[in-house]
């Protein structure tokens, strides 16, 4: 099984920076007749990633988590342009 469940990570988008971070933290406790144990666990980590300034569609943005994989999508904008030209198929 992957380490990290998908409600433990977080993905922002701030100051064309994409941000992801995960955060995790375990509990096991064993109680046996002579003696009673108990362990935590955190594990954390952040990374951050450069966008391009104005070329990502921030609306558009996907992930996925599936098996362990994040997948992020991140769809360029479509650009506008002023077409003053256009090929004509003849049928």
């Amino acid at each position: 099984t992957p380490w990290f469940n998908k409600e433990d990570i977080k993905i922002e988008v701030e100051n064309n920076m994409l941000i992801l971070s995960c955060e995790k933290k375990t509990e096991n406790e064993e109680n046996n007749k002579n003696y009673s144990r108990k362990e935590y666990s955190y594990t954390s980590f952040k990374r951050s990633f450069n966008l391009p300034e104005g070329k990502i569609d921030l609306d558009k943005i996907d992930a996925n988590y599936e098996n362990g994989i994040l997948k992020i999508a991140l769809p360029k904008k479509a650009e506008l342009t002023n077409k003053t030209q256009k090929l004509i198929t003849i049928k």
